[in-house]
């Protein structure tokens, strides 16, 4: 009960630091993001990861988050979004499992292969929707191969 509290309490103080920067090795690339929605029934990602350097291509391979909502609330459904360069958005689900109720709360994990394909100049994002309103407090990772 306590570790679901200090994993939520943990998500929603962090300011995200600055090793959550894009990081590249040898053509492996990841990022970190996490953000507090507090009473919302959606929770967006949308700004937080890095846009597709100039030139390159990215293939997301990976997909891992843990969200927790406080109350009654429970998830309907999680994307992994493409912001494209036009404006348009490519949708991707993916299942996140109920992993504890204690507190008065939820949390949910994932940890999910994907396949995403991103250009130059976009970005990820992940989309959480829970069934009423709610604090919700999100963490994600996106991993996968630059392609210079």
């Amino acid at each position: 009960m306590r570790r679901f509290a200090l994993i939520a309490l943990t998500l929603a103080s962090i300011a995200v630091p600055s090793w959550s920067k894009p990081i590249t090795v040898s053509g492996r690339y990841f990022e970190f993001a996490a953000i507090a929605c507090p009473g919302a029934s959606t929770c967006s990602l949308i700004n937080q990861f890095a846009a597709v350097p100039r030139g390159s291509a990215l293939i997301i391979t990976q997909s891992s988050c843990v969200i927790t909502s406080t109350g009654a609330a429970k998830i309907e459904q999680v994307f992994l979004d493409a912001k494209l360069v036009n404006g348009a958005v490519r949708i991707h689900y993916v299942v996140p499992t109920l992993v504890g109720t204690a507190a008065g709360g939820r949390q949910y994990s994932l940890n999910q292969p994907v396949l995403v394909p991103l250009q130059s100049k976009e970005s990820p994002f992940v989309v959480a929707v829970f069934d009423q309103l709610t604090d919700i407090t999100m963490g994600c990772s996106v991993s996968g191969d630059l392609i210079p």
